[in-house]
């Protein structure tokens, strides 16, 4: 990451060394974040480590629309932040009763909490292909990465958030929207046999390293290879 020093005609490279150690724990990132959370990603602070059925899930807020955030943090990199936050996203849903009460005791009475697009923010150094990749199909998923620079700088980088969502929704001349997803195409074969190979072929494909799928096309399903 290129970091400059600015005025209105001229950028001027500031030589910055990225540092490990600024959090030495996914303690300290929590409670970082935590003091500073409507300033690094929009969320008022409810609660952490707030306790459910054998789990604690870091970190729960609202956002500017007053739809509830779930928030883990990792340290490092670790994989199974998608299936913890998956699951608290499931607990979130089955418990709303509590999250309004958390609410209600928090920010008072007048808050309406908005249950149209719940949240799950996943903050990491880094996460890994098949990370990024399953959460392109999740809509409720973010990915925020953040790395630490001398002598105190913090970048925060979203990777996948719902405006980047890959599949493409098109009103057609009806008025009907068509999804134009792995369904759509999947519906023009009429063979069962034809699908079933087809789907293997595309398993296998995404299987290999660095390739990513693109949805939204008419015509086709197109992958690429990352450089």
């Amino acid at each position: 990451m290129a970091i400059f020093k600015i005025t209105k005609e001229n950028a001027k490279a500031i030589k910055s060394k990225r540092r490990n150690d600024f959090f030495e724990s996914e303690f300290e990132l929590r409670d970082f974040f935590k003091k500073n959370l409507e300033q690094l990603l929009g969320v008022r602070f409810l609660e952490k480590e707030y306790p459910i059925t054998e789990a604690r899930i870091d970190t729960l807020g609202i956002d500017d629309d007053n739809s509830p955030v779930i928030i883990e943090y990792k340290w490092d990199k670790d994989d199974k932040v998608l299936t913890q936050g998956l699951d608290y996203y499931g607990w979130l849903q089955e418990n709303r009763r509590p999250f309004q009460d958390l609410v209600k005791s928090k920010l008072g009475n007048d808050i309406e909490v908005n249950w149209d697009q719940p949240r799950v923010i996943l903050v990491a150094q880094d996460f890994s292909r098949q990370i990024k990749r399953a959460v392109r199909q999740i809509e409720y998923v973010e990915l925020v990465t953040y790395a630490c620079y001398e002598p105190d700088i913090l970048h925060l980088d979203g990777i996948e958030m719902p405006d980047k969502k890959i599949v493409t929704s098109v009103v057609g001349e009806s008025g009907s929207t068509e999804v134009y997803d792995k369904n759509y195409h999947f519906s023009l074969l009429r063979s069962e046999y034809v699908k079933e190979k087809a789907e293997t072929l595309r398993q296998r494909i995404l299987s290999l390293p660095e390739v990513e799928e693109l949805l939204g096309q008419k015509k086709n399903c197109q992958r690429y290879n990352q450089l």
